[in-house]
């Protein structure tokens, strides 16, 4: 193929053969830059459909989409327009880094970073250069307006100033200071409250001997941020101010303080065969928002910056921190504002987890919960990522061992929670939190600890003078009281400046007045007894104390709910009252600061405030007790239906009707119940473990055989592995034998899935033996099916077959038809293993007979599919196509997707022997996109295998 390139760092362009490609079009327009904002990963159909439709779109908008899609590769051209495929449930767009000008862009970025930190500053220079010459204007500046759009410009502009300062930075320490004054001043002129900017110019003016000069700049520096902001400069600018004034001769030494930090947006990375080396190409960028009102902490960040530079200088120090320090005070603020400074410095990427160390509703986080989120955003896919907490940690310290990063574990326990987390490469700099001294890291694992203490005076007024202003603080009085009244928690203070905005006419000193004359529980002198839920009760209680009755109501009954968000939907009923009623109480709740509006509408609060509430509604026992029952009934139901939509062929369990008050969601269709089980996944692990422990016996066990296929789906087996596990004990101690056939055989399956054979096995063994006894043969049947595949997973086929046709002998004995053309299927896919051709094309073909006269379409598929390898195999190669190309277009529709590539790959591989390599290419081509859009390892299998292909295929 000629050269192709796109452009995005200003108006959209497109050229092929260095001749321009001609975008005409608005809607054109608009798909093809969100096609290329997200090039190289999927793009959802829905989310294409959203951004080419701002009002209502057409009734048939998946299909006018496609005309899009089509309309633009026919723009593209036949060449181009190959790199544009189809992905799991949507589109891709599949570039090269030197095709497309944001990715050179942070190529050369991140080059020209790694550069700097080496010192090979002429190379940092040329680079950060030749980054910025790719601007071309504003990014986007002619296409329609999108909120994405808008969003991708801003980030596409921070990045530009980062290189911006990376180059005048290279500049500093290559002594060319003649060359900085004039692009800083243009800096300057859009960033006019950039400190550091200032800076730099201050020190390039006085090291060209233009000392009067940079002393100006200050002063304008100075009188800009006290008319704008009511602030002074910071303590960096006045120290380098009286360096100045001193005509200091040490600064031709000083290196300027820049913030060049790694983009979210960096090249998409795909996976190797090795889980490991897969995770060494993801750089993760996980931190949390930065702390937008943070003040004071210097002596704090001073001693995090020590700890950074010593771990850079190879000093053998620590590179584990503990922060530690009263609930309220601040740790995790500190660690964000801290880790968003220095996150330029680890190239390859920032992990954060929320360990709930302190979390009543459901417990600190399991080391194993947090290593699975930490290899997935590693890039390590579900499936190769073990069971065991050992394993999991082991993978963790390999996909770590070499790289430079930042890992922040907020709000830990204590130190076995942390231990596990621990990266083995010095390389990376790991931030504990939490409300104990962890002793125990710092004594065997040579952690450093910094203990966090409340604000200064001086810095909690400041505090207050940024969240309300310098009116409305000019009371000092009252500012002092309150800040003394808070014991200068900058959780306290938060929550009361909060609730003086929803105030703005009422004087400081009135809700000062207020707080100070609480009494009871209320007390304010709890602030200072150096409890940390002390502390945070009474200022929680002030807004609880406000609210109405059944607002009341519902904040306690929110802390019983194991979270981590709530819907709307089920707040109702857990509140028993109905969805109007309930909405209102949630704005009231929003409106009083005491909870948190996200997007769905779905709700969520503080975990200081999900204690504060827990501890309320552990005072209303039965209240309680009866919204917990409601609430499970709520899932329970809703995702029962959601189970049943996602997989027809799957036998419906007799729930027990739910309790008065519950109105359990309405699931219409597949693409419904796969939209609630990906917003209701944490919650609906949370509630099984609530269920287990609160002795919710029949929800423990019928909810994770619910989910269960979900997350098969999805490739969790290790979570269907840890729910079946408590469906197992739940059903055990009901001595329901039925919930013991289903969790039994659940978790074999979940297993086997993991490559434990052994134990896989002993649990379909137990179902099977339970099935037997209670003469349920079309379930028995469906087990051996599941033994079967495990068989046939280790190659053993001939033990395959002997289970496969078990299942269909007690299907046929039953007259279980839709099971019948399940095990045909099976038995088919055997004997074509054994190289018995005639007898797998009769199965089969019997089988998708029976498939579709029952309408189990997921069935139908795999038959489709079966046929397909065995007219291969008789070198009917355009029968085998055929029968691969309908079993992969079933599969898509079905969101089968892996299934769908294991098509498209077999369909490829029949093309190969019929020689038609260009049709090989494009299975592969569209294979392959489905596996990356999964992060499924085989797709760099089916890379090298494309890569393999003939060029002129």
């Amino acid at each position: 193929m000629g050269k192709l390139w796109f452009g995005v760092l200003g108006p959209l362009a497109a050229q092929h053969q260095g001749a321009a490609i001609p975008l005409v079009g608005d809607r054109r327009r608009v798909l093809l830059a969100t096609l290329l904002l997200h090039a190289g990963a999927p793009v959802a159909t829905d989310r294409l459909i959203d951004a080419l439709w701002t009002g209502e779109p057409p009734r048939l908008a998946r299909q006018a989409l496609h005309n899009q899609v089509k309309r633009l590769r026919d723009v593209l051209g036949d060449e181009v327009a190959a790199r544009l495929g189809t992905a799991a449930d949507g589109y891709l767009l599949d570039l090269a880094d030197e095709e497309l000008d944001i990715r050179l862009f942070a190529a050369l970025e991140s080059a020209g970073r790694k550069a700097a930190e080496s010192a090979d500053w002429e190379r940092a220079a040329d680079l950060s250069a030749e980054a910025l010459a790719l601007w071309r204007g504003e990014p986007l500046s002619d296409v329609p307006e999108r909120p994405e759009f808008t969003d991708a410009a801003e980030h596409w502009r921070a990045r530009r100033l980062q290189a911006e300062r990376l180059r005048l930075d290279a500049l500093h320490h290559l002594g060319r200071h003649a060359d900085l004054p004039g692009p800083l001043a243009e800096l300057i002129r859009e960033h006019p409250l950039d400190e550091g900017l200032r800076g730099q110019l201050m020190l390039a003016l006085f090291l060209g001997n233009r000392q009067a000069e940079a002393l100006a700049v200050f002063d304008e520096t100075r009188r800009i941020l006290v008319d704008q902001l009511g602030i002074e400069p910071g303590p960096q600018l006045r120290r380098l101010h009286q360096r100045i004034l001193r005509a200091d001769s040490t600064l031709a030494l000083h290196r300027t303080s820049t913030v060049v930090s790694r983009s979210a947006a960096t090249t998409p990375q795909r996976p190797d065969a090795s889980a490991a080396t897969a995770a060494e190409r993801s750089v993760p960028q996980q931190l949390p928002a930065t702390i937008r009102h943070f003040v004071g902490r210097t002596d704090q960040l001073e001693a995090l910056e020590a700890v950074s530079r010593a771990e850079r200088a190879g000093e053998h120090a620590s590179t584990v921190l503990t922060i530690d320090g009263t609930a309220g005070v601040g740790k995790t603020a500190l660690a964000v504002h801290w880790a968003h400074r220095a996150a330029y410095r680890f190239p390859d990427g920032q992990l954060y987890t929320n360990l709930r160390g302190f979390d009543p509703s459901s417990g600190p986080a399991a080391p194993a919960e947090a290593l699975h989120r930490f290899l997935t955003a590693l890039g390590v896919a579900p499936q190769r990522i073990p069971a065991g907490l050992e394993d999991r940690a082991a993978l963790y310290r390999s996909a770590t061992a070499g790289r430079r990063m930042l890992i922040i574990l907020d709000n830990a326990h204590d130190a076995g929670q942390v231990r596990p987390l621990l990266p083995g490469s010095s390389g990376c700099l790991v931030l504990v939190t939490s409300r104990v001294r962890l002793a125990g890291l710092v004594a065997s694992d040579g952690a450093q600890p910094l203990a966090l203490d409340r604000l200064t005076a001086e810095e909690a007024r400041q505090l207050l003078d940024r969240r309300l202003g310098p009116q409305r603080t000019a009371d000092e009085a009252a500012v002092e009281q309150l800040a003394q009244l808070c014991a200068r928690l900058p959780l306290a203070l938060n929550i009361t400046a909060a609730r003086a905005l929803t105030e703005p006419g009422r004087p400081l000193a009135e809700l000062t007045a207020d707080l100070r004359e609480a009494s009871g529980r209320d007390r304010l002198d709890a602030f200072s007894a150096g409890d940390a839920a002390t502390d945070a009760r009474a200022v929680f209680s002030w807004s609880y104390r406000k609210l109405s009755a059944d607002a009341a109501t519902l904040f306690r009954l929110l802390g019983g709910h194991p979270g981590p968000d709530i819907s709307e939907a089920a707040a109702a009923s857990l509140f028993g009252r109905g969805p109007a009623a309930t909405r209102r109480l949630l704005d009231e709740l929003v409106h009083a600061h005491l909870l948190s509006r996200l997007p769905g509408p779905r709700y969520t609060f503080h975990d200081l405030l999900r204690a504060y509430a827990a501890e309320l509604v552990a005072e209303y026992e039965d209240e309680w007790r009866a919204a917990m029952l409601r609430a499970h009934d709520h899932y329970l139901h809703t995702a029962h239906q959601a189970a049943l939509r996602i997989s027809a062929g799957r036998t419906a369990l007799a729930l027990g009707d739910p309790q008065p008050g519950t109105l359990p969601e309405d699931i219409p269709d597949g693409k419904r119940a796969h939209a609630w089980f990906e917003a209701e996944h944490a919650v609906l692990i949370g509630l099984i473990e609530q269920a287990g422990r609160a002795g919710l016996d029949v929800h423990a066990w019928q909810l994770p055989w619910a989910v269960a296929e979900y997350l098969d789906r999805l490739g969790r087996f290790a979570e269907i592995v840890a729910t079946q596990r408590t469906a197992m004990t739940a059903a055990d101690r009901l001595g329901d034998r039925v919930a013991q056939a289903h969790a039994y055989g659940s978790l074999g399956r979940a297993l086997i899935q993991l490559g434990e054979y052994r134990e896989g096995l002993a649990q379909l063994t137990r179902s099977l033996e339970v099935q037997r006894e209670l003469g349920d043969e079309p379930q028995q049947a469906l087990t051996h099916t599941a033994i079967a595949h495990m068989h046939a997973m280790r190659g053993e086929h001939e033990d395959a077959l002997q289970h496969g046709e078990l299942a269909l002998e007690l299907c046929r004995r039953t007259g279980h038809l839709s099971g019948q053309g399940i095990a045909l299927n099976v038995v088919g896919w055997c004997h074509t293993q054994l190289g018995e051709y005639d007898k797998a094309r009769d199965c089969c073909r019997e089988s998708l007979e029976l498939s579709r006269t029952m309408g189990n379409r997921t069935a139908e598929g795999a038959a489709l599919d079966s046929l397909g390898e065995v007219h291969h195999h008789l070198g009917d190669f355009a029968e085998a196509a055929d029968s691969y190309r309908q079993a992969a277009d079933l599969r898509m529709e079905l969101r089968h997707f892996q299934h769908a590539a294991a098509s498209l790959t077999r369909l490829g591989e029949t093309a190969v022997a019929a020689g038609d390599l260009a049709a090989a290419r494009r299975a592969w081509a569209e294979a392959l996109a489905i596996l990356d859009g999964l992060d499924h390892p085989d797709a760099a299998v089916l890379r090298t295998r494309l890569r393999d292909l003939p060029s002129g295929a």
